[in-house]
């Protein structure tokens, strides 16, 4: 789908941007209707991303109402291939981002007040058996390989650096009796700095090129999706302030890091950005994605002040 960007001035800087996305990630079981309980609300993309804009649009008609939204020249990006890492929308966020003052992300918060003032980076790398031309192999044979090519590179993972490998898929496709047809995996890299994004690629390629003893070896292909979003003292002086409105208006605000990357990991280091600023909810992709009902007003005026307050910055 497009792209969709509103504003409400004609100029090329924004006070603040708010960024979010319409697509929605359908968990494995299938699509989940929508559905509401005294206190939640279910259904998938209730919290990736439909209820991040429900609270834009809450903070908006607050600020309508308070007659300051004229003073805060705002501006809304929704994305439409988020959840497959931005391949097409990449540039456009970039470029928005960058005449942004500020950037604050819809994401949903978590139970514990959580925003998100980093996230990991991600690459996606798909692995394929590439067999020897002259030599039967046997399923047997072929899967050692992989597993043991995946195991090496899971052992890359180093949990103090905020660095991890996974296997996300594997699949083999071996006729009775007959050489396999197909071996393939699927391995992800999370990480908090981009040189360790790029030397673990570079590893991964290398454990995959090693032939084994019976000529077997893996073909790569893939590369970093996105980078991560750092925590840079720009970034934490704009989370204190939020902490500071949160205070006053009795909201839990603390500082968290997602493993799982998103738009606004596409934003420049150099200008400050937040996320997590949508209702507070949890079970993103799965078939238990809620929010709380309870949080859609406290976050919407949490999101108004942050917005006021973002535009009055070199007021104060």
């Amino acid at each position: 789908g497009n792209v969709l960007y509103f504003h409400n001035h004609d100029g090329d800087e924004c006070d603040v941007l708010l960024l979010g996305h319409l697509d929605t990630p359908i968990p494995a079981g299938g699509f989940v209707p929508y559905r509401e309980t005294e206190s939640r609300i279910y259904g998938t993309g209730v919290a990736e991303n439909k209820g991040g804009i429900a609270i834009a649009l809450a903070a908006l008609r607050a600020l309508r109402f308070a007659r300051t939204v004229r003073r805060i020249r705002c501006g809304v990006l929704l994305t439409t291939d988020e959840t497959v890492n931005g391949t097409a929308g990449r540039g456009v966020v970039e470029e928005l981002t960058a005449q942004a003052r500020y950037v604050v992300g819809l994401k949903a918060g978590d139970r514990e007040g959580g925003i998100v003032t980093s996230r990991s980076g991600r690459g996606t790398y798909h692995l394929e058996t590439v067999l020897p031309r002259k030599k039967q192999v046997t399923e047997a044979t072929v899967l050692a390989h992989l597993y043991r090519s995946v195991k090496a590179m899971e052992d890359l993972s180093d949990a103090e650096a905020g660095l991890r490998v996974a296997l996300r898929r594997l699949e083999l496709d071996a006729p009775f009796g007959r050489t396999p047809e197909k071996a393939e995996a699927v391995v992800s890299v999370r990480f908090s700095r981009f040189d360790d994004g790029e030397r673990v690629e570079q590893q991964i390629r290398a454990l995959a090129a090693k032939r084994s003893s019976k000529g077997l070896r893996l073909g790569v292909t893939g590369q970093i999706r996105r980078p991560p979003m750092v925590a840079t003292p720009e970034r934490q002086a704009l989370f204190e302030a939020v902490a500071e409105i949160g205070r006053n208006l009795h909201v839990t605000v603390l500082p968290t890091h997602r493993w799982h990357s998103s738009d606004i990991c596409f934003v420049s280091d150099t200008v400050p950005a937040i996320d997590g600023l949508g209702p507070i909810g949890g079970g993103e992709r799965t078939q238990e994605e809620y929010i709380l009902r309870s949080s859609l007003v406290e976050r919407g005026a949490l999101l108004a002040m942050v917005m006021h307050r973002c535009a009055s910055a070199d007021d104060q």
